[in-house]
């Protein structure tokens, strides 16, 4: 019963690759780098990156009925935490100087931006390659574990 509980997830969930979630990382890492970007307030970037976050969360929780129990979970936290913060904080992401501000001020907001930046891009790409893992065991894995010659153990 169990063999064919596995067999049953396994084939739901074949085609369903969370490794599509990822599929837009590029152009919003170019979106979140561009240099516009530096003096604007364009969101662009991190709505991508909020779609694929909310996308990847979705389908881990078709497959594993809550997100938060796999082992993705740090990873979207901490990409989640990131653009939360950095969209709090005007003066960071624009790295913009007030007259009160001193060029330190302003250093060490570019400073922290590109350091969180490339921490979320990071965290990320682990992100895709965890998918990409999955995705390539639920290919695999049960033609592996169960194949159709096979004859279940005896218990």
């Amino acid at each position: 019963m169990l063999r064919d509980e596995t067999k049953e997830h396994i084939e739901k969930f074949k085609n369903d690759k969370l490794a599509n979630c990822f599929l837009e990382l590029i152009y919003a890492r170019s979106k979140i780098y561009h240099e516009a970007f530096y003096t604007q307030n364009d969101q662009t970037g991190f709505n991508i990156v909020k779609s694929i976050i909310k996308e990847l969360k979705e389908k881990l929780n078709e497959r594993w009925v809550n997100w938060e129990q796999t082992d993705f979970k740090y990873n979207i936290k901490s990409v989640e935490e990131i653009y939360t913060y950095l969209l709090s904080k005007p003066e960071i992401i624009n790295e913009t100087i007030h007259e009160a501000d001193d060029k330190e001020s302003f250093n060490e907001n570019k400073f922290l931006k590109r350091n969180l930046l490339e921490h979320m891009f990071c965290m990320l790409d682990e992100l895709k390659n965890y998918a990409e893992e999955v995705d390539t065991d639920y290919e695999n894995n049960f033609e592996t574990k169960f194949p159709d010659n096979q004859t279940p153990p005896k218990v």
